[in-house]
């Protein structure tokens, strides 16, 4: 754990009852602004949130673990925490913390034992902030106090691979095709970029494009609401383009449109569901001729727009 030399001294100097864990902790209406609640599953659970220096704030835990606050991108400790006063309420824990600087503060619950669960909860304690910073001295590290909003932070991007499968029907909601493939990609809390390849076999349900068993290659983005990523459900859009590949005929364009839920399984793992529509550009073509004693015919496939609309699951892996 690494100590700023001023902070520290500034922290001795200036700390009330409190701060030393032999006085009460203010009541949840008199300053204290919430952040942050999350319920961590086990010690590796991780959310990521944006904190300032110079303020104070207050943590409650309810059940076991230790919090943790490193910096989201080096991995560094990045606060200060000092366990208070629980007051009458001995199931919940108190902790006061101090950020060494403002930015992405990775936050855990250390020592949570395996197949226990507990509740974290964040707030902004405005009266403390303000008297640490009339003892030092010093204008308080928000400005306004009162009017402390948590801010929203988007993490660092994570590098994933996905595993994918279901089906992919042409031509047809109910001319079911399997298809299978995967995907590389960088996602932060709500945006994900990736690019996938889509392998779609060759069945009696292949419409008029004949070929081989076809193969989808789009770059995609993905755009999330609601909660973040490293939360438990997420719910998406997807646009993307790219190219089908689909031997012995010419290759196409394709452009890639669905919707879907990411969810997480375990810290870094998810399964993640999407309606897609691949719309295939299938141009005119000549297959073939079949010839008789008195002429010859060709054989071939008009061109048209198909939509290839299906349901794919993924297993998504995570890599920080």
């Amino acid at each position: 754990m690494r100590f700023h030399p001023s902070l520290v001294v500034g922290l001795l100097l200036a700390a009330p009852a409190p701060l030393l864990g032999q006085g009460a902790v203010p009541a949840r209406d008199s300053g204290l602004v919430p952040v942050l609640e999350h319920r961590f599953s086990d010690s590796t659970d991780t959310v990521v949130v944006a904190l300032r220096r110079g303020v104070v704030y207050l943590v409650e835990v309810a059940g076991p673990g230790t919090p943790s606050f490193r910096d989201a991108r080096r991995g560094d400790q990045s606060a200060f925490v000092l366990a208070v006063a629980s007051g009458a309420d001995t199931l919940v824990r108190r902790f006061q913390v101090h950020p060494y600087w403002a930015g992405a503060h990775a936050v855990r619950l250390a020592d949570l034992p395996a197949g226990t669960a507990a509740t974290l909860r964040l707030y902004g304690d405005t009266r403390e902030t303000q008297r640490m910073a009339a003892r030092s001295r010093r204008p308080p590290g928000l400005g306004v106090l009162p009017e402390f909003e948590p801010q929203r932070f988007e993490a660092p991007a994570e590098p994933f691979v996905r595993i994918e499968a279901g089906a992919l029907n042409p031509d047809g909601l109910f001319n079911t095709t399997m298809a299978f493939g995967g995907a590389v990609g960088l996602a932060t809390d709500r945006n994900t970029f990736l690019l996938r390849a889509v392998r779609q076999s060759r069945n009696r349900n292949s419409g008029q494009d004949v070929s081989d068993a076809r193969t989808f290659v789009t770059l995609d983005w993905e755009r999330a609401f609601g909660v973040t990523r490293f939360q438990e459900g997420q719910v998406f859009v997807r646009a993307g383009a790219g190219a089908l590949f689909r031997s012995p005929f010419k290759s196409t364009w394709t452009v890639d449109l669905g919707a879907g839920l990411r969810y997480r399984i375990v810290p870094r793992l998810f399964i993640v569901g999407a309606l897609v529509d691949q719309l295939a550009w299938l141009p005119s073509e000549t297959t073939g001729q079949i010839c008789d004693p008195f002429s010859c015919s060709t054989i071939g496939i008009r061109s048209e727009l198909q939509h290839n609309v299906g349901l794919l699951v993924d297993l998504e892996l995570g890599f920080r």
